[in-house]
């Protein structure tokens, strides 16, 4: 695949997550070029001019006005309520969201996953498993059978979940959690960093400890927590 055949993509994000979706589309480029990649995009006036991992930080969002289209976009946000938020928005605006899948990452032919999904190097992901849109997975994350993630999850690094477990939309779980089989996490909850969940947790709840128990109502996220 030339470079001219190649689909432009930008990074919404140039913080944290981002530069490593920006190591993603690099890795992916050396293994099949597919993406010529573009820079960033950062609501942080700061950035702007800067680079980051190498690329431009073209702006903010009102830089799509002067790109052509057809424009790939990875979100790389990592709060739950703020990518759909903004996704939201995008799609007015003819943006594809193509799922995005490091090179490293194992899993089976029975995974399926949805528009916008990010998996990170070195994840692992089993059987029968279902992954909904604009979902991350970042780096050394494990996911087992027959497990349905819903929309905007968010898992940090090393996050552990095993088989027959239901992550509804919105779900947010901190660095090095493990979350045991059978169990569902009801929509927009937060699992804090190292918790171990062995029960069932209602929607809209903040849960951490070993075992994880509700502390508080879930305040949006707006940040990366790993």
């Amino acid at each position: 695949m030339t470079k001219r055949s190649m689909q432009d993509i930008l990074v919404l994000g140039a913080g944290g997550f981002g530069i490593e979706v920006g190591w993603l589309i690099d890795d992916i480029n050396r293994v099949k070029p597919s993406w010529d990649m573009l820079g960033f995009l950062d609501a942080d006036e700061t950035k702007w001019g800067g680079k980051r991992y190498g690329y431009n930080v073209l702006g903010d969002l009102d830089q799509l006005e002067s790109l052509p289209r057809p424009l790939s976009m990875a979100v790389a946000i990592g709060s739950p309520q703020r990518r759909k938020s903004l996704v939201e928005m995008l799609r007015r605006r003819n943006i594809e969201f193509p799922p995005l899948i490091h090179p490293s990452v194992i899993m089976s032919k029975t995974v399926k996953i949805s528009e916008g999904v990010i998996i990170a190097a070195g994840s692992v992901l089993t059987v029968e498993i279902h992954i909904g849109a604009h979902t991350h997975i970042d780096t050394a994350c494990a996911v087992g059978h027959e497990t349905k993630l819903g929309e905007y999850v968010r898992l940090n690094p090393k996050v552990s979940v095993a088989g027959n477990v239901t992550l509804s939309d919105g779900v947010y779980v901190g660095s090095g959690a493990s979350i045991i089989q059978g169990l569902t996490i009801g929509a927009n909850t937060v699992v804090g960093a190292g918790a171990v969940v062995i029960r069932d947790l209602p929607a809209n709840v903040v849960a951490v400890g070993n075992p994880a128990r509700v502390i508080k109502g879930n305040a949006s996220l707006n940040k990366r927590n790993c």
